[in-house]
């Protein structure tokens, strides 16, 4: 139980012992004993869970010599397996490579000719850029296509 839960409890219970009539269903004996059971053993709870990380830092600490001469000889291996001598390793490899590779979605490419969502500094808003200018088909004067009629004025 949080602070937070406590505290409302302990109201709970000031507004049952009130109303008594009202909220006979309350149960003011066991409200009290919860809370004094979270006061009891919140010291004990947030020891152990001091205790636990730093037996789990202690592990990772440990660990680490052991996990970068692992990803070393997986590297080797890797190459290693792709030449006829490394052929007897191949299951082993296959194993770690289930085991290191993560599954992360890979990002899809952009559609060519799709506006790109770009932030305002200012609010936050999302708008729209301009699509690329193709030098192909644009005769840079005011985007106008290769071929348009230029106006009068802008040769």
């Amino acid at each position: 139980m949080c602070w937070k839960a406590a505290a409302v409890i302990a109201i709970a219970i000031d507004i049952a012992e009130r109303n008594p009539q009202e909220f006979a269903f309350f149960d003011v004996r066991a409200a009290r004993e919860a809370i004094a059971y979270e006061q009891a053993l919140a010291p004990v709870a947030a020891q152990a869970k001091q205790t636990a990380s730093r037996i789990e830092n202690s592990i990772t600490k440990r660990r680490k010599t052991p996990v970068d001469q692992t990803l070393a000889l997986y590297a080797a291996i890797k190459g290693f397996v792709r030449v006829p001598q490394g052929e007897p390793l191949i299951p082993q490899y296959e194993d770690m490579r289930r085991l290191v590779t993560t599954n992360r979605k890979k990002r899809k490419p952009k559609a060519e000719g799709q506006p790109v969502a770009t932030t305002s500094s200012s609010n936050g808003a999302v708008a729209p850029s301009a699509p690329p200018r193709d030098a192909a088909t644009s005769n840079g004067v005011n985007g106008a296509a290769a071929g348009d009629a230029i106006p009068s004025g802008h040769a």
